[in-house]
């Protein structure tokens, strides 16, 4: 993740790998022995975080997630999330 700091916000643009565990729906693909599967994702990450106090911050995120399901057949898992919501920081580390 690459950050910009500038006075209570904290910009940020990330890419992640990562793994989706999930079993298709039976009924709606017509899969008679349906398999639970681990599959490779990739995601590329967008977000501000405002710190409102040194606890406290509201965060915004876009997360455009790419993988597909190949066990049983080919189902794409890409798709576009939007998080937003408050935080609450334990700051476990004293600052000189």
């Amino acid at each position: 993740m690459v950050h910009v700091t500038k006075n209570r916000n904290d910009l940020y643009l990330g890419i992640q790998p990562g793994g989706s565990l999930n079993k298709l729906n039976a009924g709606v693909h017509g899969i008679k022995n349906k398999q639970t599967g681990v599959n490779p994702v990739f995601s590329a990450a967008i977000g501000d975080n405002f710190y409102v106090s040194r606890f406290i911050n509201f965060f915004i995120q876009t997360r455009l997630i790419i993988g597909e399901h190949s066990d049983d057949v080919h189902k794409d898992l890409s798709g576009l999330r939007l998080s937003a919501g408050l935080s609450f920081n334990i700051n476990a580390l004293r600052e000189k």
